[in-house]
């Protein structure tokens, strides 16, 4: 997957039509997602951000570029929600994938364009903030760590809708503690 990091602030980052330009080269990164959800595309664009900025909002190609505008895809979309993105990859006949990641303009700078409409809005500065280190002692195998945090032994639940909650609550944990590994390998690279 090809990725551009579009920002507002760098007045070379859009045509005299007041586009993106996407097929920069200096711009471009490359990154797979493991994840076909909005997270897991900001995971991939993490390492890239420069400080103190976030994602404003992030567009898909759906096509390849325009031969008269060949910085610009034919057709693009926005991607806001995780059903979004899996659609988006699904149909897309881009080759290669591509996405852009407009950037909240810098602090002290102009500010950022309103929401086009309330129905569209974009994100929050603070929506892909990496998690605060999650710290659950139930989730501590160690008896002596459950008996230090007052943490009781769990009972095998008997009704059916107990049991497919504590189910769910378990597969809750095996994503947090996925998710975890992916962003420490990530890291690492």
């Amino acid at each position: 997957m090809a990725i551009w990091l579009a920002d507002p602030s760098v007045g070379e980052h859009w045509d005299a039509n007041s586009n993106w330009i996407w097929n920069e080269r200096a711009r471009r990164k490359l990154g797979v997602i493991y994840l076909r959800t909005l997270d897991g595309i900001a995971v991939v664009v993490h390492p890239y951000l420069p400080v103190d900025r976030n994602i404003h909002e992030i567009l898909g190609a759906l096509e390849d570029p325009d031969p008269a505008a060949p910085s610009i895809p034919a057709d693009w979309t926005h991607l806001r929600t995780d059903a979004e993105v899996v659609a988006f990859l699904q149909m897309t006949e881009s080759k290669s994938i591509r996405l852009l990641v407009v950037l909240h303009r810098a602090a002290g700078g102009p500010p950022n364009t309103p929401p086009p409409n309330t129905l569209e809005p974009y994100f929050p500065v603070d929506k892909f903030e990496p998690p605060d280190e999650h710290d659950d002692p139930a989730e501590d195998s160690e008896a002596a760590a459950r008996n230090l945090a007052s943490v009781a032994q769990r009972q095998m639940p008997t009704k059916d809708h107990t049991f497919e909650e504590r189910k769910y609550k378990i597969r809750e944990r095996i994503r947090r503690q996925q998710e975890t590994l992916r962003s420490v390998n990530v890291e690492q690279q």
